[in-house]
């Protein structure tokens, strides 16, 4: 009877969670870094969706995406192409049922997993992050909660999933520096086990080390830039907090101008949640070091690791270029608020963090604020006002407003003098400033001479 039960309630839990990513998809408008990975997919064109793929570090999911699109007939529909997520969550579900079983937690702790503001965001989004969620709880579960870590069998499996995921996104490479720490503490006095583990390895990177260098080599070339900022914000989305302060976007361009009292109430009770949680660990810290000290050590060294590489390169690591590791970081916090759960205190304060973690999710998904950049809304507000002339300081693709526009009536413009020269020489039209493409002094000349519209987010379009 107890068993039935236990297979109702997870069949409950398991509805639940489909639910939860049935509602995370949404039909707004795409990022520029959806766009650029689906825009050769959707195009038809395997040869270019190919070499693309290779630019980004992202063969596996841009094939991927290009057989989703033949599946989906094409459709440029915002919601069918990131309902391509679907697929990898009912995996993602086993692995994080094996673990919670492992675990010995309750059943109910699964949706943890899947209503943190991370994965709802990234069920939003076109791009690969839900797929490397979903391997790394695998391999998490293969390095860390099975009780024949050293067997051939639970090896391969490893290797397996290691392979898969790194041909899917080059930054699941990192992956691996939390299962070699983990094979060296615990077979530091069992040198056949080591050696086992490294045969199959560089049995298996005969094929992946070639995709690793290859993307390293084209990684050498990016340099956006290494700053503390982009570690402040990985903490900040991992603590699940990107829904109640600044967007994403203002977060980033640190436009703390932006914040509003709301905000900052929200950001205000967060602190105070947050200051109490962390009294109950500081008191529990001899425990907790006890039974977490591999888990931490493993996530210290993969975050030592990666913002190393990315300080020497010049990457700049966000929360997305760490969802490998996020898992193991939200096993080790669900592990620490169970050993600090010891008195009505504590539980008020882990409660509050739940309530906090849920109102952030629904701001991600629901709040028009946190989405984001409106080439959309941008593209269907000229479609309904047929302006005369349009200027733009960005490249088109999906959104194209070339199929509204003539395009002899329209002009493309990076320098910002010119920009200002072309806008007063036409009589009637429209400019549209990208956020990112812009400066502030930009924004200041127009808003001071001219009527700017500020609805669609990250854009400005000022009209003559």
């Amino acid at each position: 009877m107890l068993q039935k039960m236990k297979k109702y309630k997870l069949l409950l839990i398991g509805l639940i969670v489909l639910l939860i990513s049935i509602l995370s998809i949404s039909n707004y408008s795409m990022w520029g870094d959806e766009i650029c990975r689906v825009f050769d997919p959707i195009s038809g064109n395997f040869i270019n969706t190919l070499k693309t793929s290779l630019g980004f570090a992202q063969p596996g999911y841009m094939i991927y995406m290009y057989l989703w699109e033949r599946i989906t007939f094409s459709t440029n529909v915002e919601f069918f192409i990131r309902c391509s997520n679907l697929i990898f969550v009912p995996i993602a579900f086993y692995y994080v049922y094996k673990i919670v079983k492992y675990k010995k937690w309750n059943l109910w702790i699964i949706l943890l997993f899947f209503m943190h503001p991370m994965f709802i965001y990234y069920m939003d989004e076109a791009t690969p992050y839900i797929i490397v969620y979903t391997l790394s709880l695998a391999f998490i579960y293969y390095t860390f909660f099975t009780d024949d870590f050293n067997s051939t069998s639970n090896i391969v499996k490893l290797n397996i999933v290691y392979l898969i995921g790194v041909f899917f996104h080059f930054i699941f490479g990192f992956i691996i520096i939390p299962y070699i720490v983990n094979c060296l503490m615990i077979n530091h006095k069992d040198k056949k086990s080591i050696l086992k583990h490294i045969y199959i390895l560089l049995l298996f990177s005969i094929i992946y080390v070639p995709l690793l260098v290859t993307y390293l080599l084209n990684l050498i070339h990016v340099t956006t830039g290494f700053s503390l900022k982009n570690i402040a914000y990985v903490i900040y989305s991992f603590i699940g907090m990107a829904g109640i302060g600044l967007s994403r976007n203002d977060l980033r361009a640190l436009n703390f101008n932006k914040i509003n009292s709301i905000q900052i109430i929200c950001l205000l009770f967060m602190i105070i949640v947050c200051v109490g949680l962390l009294y109950f660990i500081i008191k529990n810290i001899k425990t907790i070091l006890k039974k977490e000290r591999e888990y931490l050590i493993c996530i210290l060294a993969y975050f030592v690791i990666i913002f190393g590489l990315s300080f020497v390169i010049k990457f700049g690591v966000w929360e997305r270029h760490c969802f490998s590791i996020f898992p193991l970081f939200l096993i080790s916090l669900i592990d620490i608020l169970y050993i600090i759960k010891n008195n009505k205190k504590s539980n008020i304060f882990i409660a509050l963090y739940i309530i906090i973690l849920i109102f952030s999710s629904i701001n991600i998904r629901y709040n028009y604020y946190y989405q984001s950049d409106d080439f959309k809304g941008v593209y269907e507000y000229i479609e309904e006002i047929s302006p005369k002339y349009v200027i733009l300081n960005y490249e088109t693709s999906i959104y194209d407003i070339t199929k509204t526009i003539n395009k002899e009536n329209i002009s493309i413009i990076d320098e910002e003098e010119k920009i200002k020269e072309k806008f007063n020489e036409i009589d009637e039209g429209v400019l549209i400033l990208f956020e990112k493409n812009s400066s502030d002094e930009l924004y200041e000349y127009f808003d001071s001479n001219y009527k700017v519209i500020n609805e669609f987010n990250s854009f400005k379009i000022i009209v003559k």
